[in-house]
């Protein structure tokens, strides 16, 4: 496992970037950005709590397979639409209020994991995340969703 560490100047200081497959970033400087992890371009395993909201940097990283991202404080969860790889998503404790771009990932499917709890999901009867979290289960996804915040 590759443990990684921010420095302001050189996020994601790395010889060869292409090589890594799994990365583990520790919250150091509280930075809240992903800005440079897009090169990382062969990466399966991230795991990361760090105060961050944009996952812009994530959306081409279609390796992906496992994204440990709790406790952070992202609420626009598009990016993940393309990480048509993903087995397991464990996004508990964010600030997330609409998991569409899960539904519209079609590599999301039988025997895959995902965690929503603790975020800003409407739990309530026929609303929209319901029927999405509802969509997801039918496709034999494994969805964690309450408690909510």
């Amino acid at each position: 496992m590759l443990f990684g560490d921010y420095r302001e100047d050189m996020p994601f200081c790395y010889e060869d970037p292409g090589v890594h497959e799994e990365l583990n970033l520790l919250p150091r400087d509280n930075s809240g950005s992903l800005e440079g992890i897009q090169h990382l371009v062969n990466l399966e395993f991230l795991y990361f709590n760090n105060q961050v909201s944009d996952l812009s940097p994530l959306q081409n990283l279609v390796n992906l397979q496992h994204l440990s991202f709790s406790q952070n404080q992202a609420s626009d969860i598009s990016p993940l639409r393309n990480l048509v790889n993903l087995q397991v998503l464990v996004f508990w404790n964010n600030q997330v209020s609409d998991i569409q771009p899960l539904v519209h990932n079609t590599g999301l499917g039988s025997g895959d994991t995902v965690d929503m709890r603790w975020n800003s999901l409407d739990l309530t009867p026929d609303s929209q995340n319901m029927n999405d979290i509802h969509e997801l289960i039918d496709r034999g996804v494994n969805v964690e969703y309450d408690p909510q915040n």
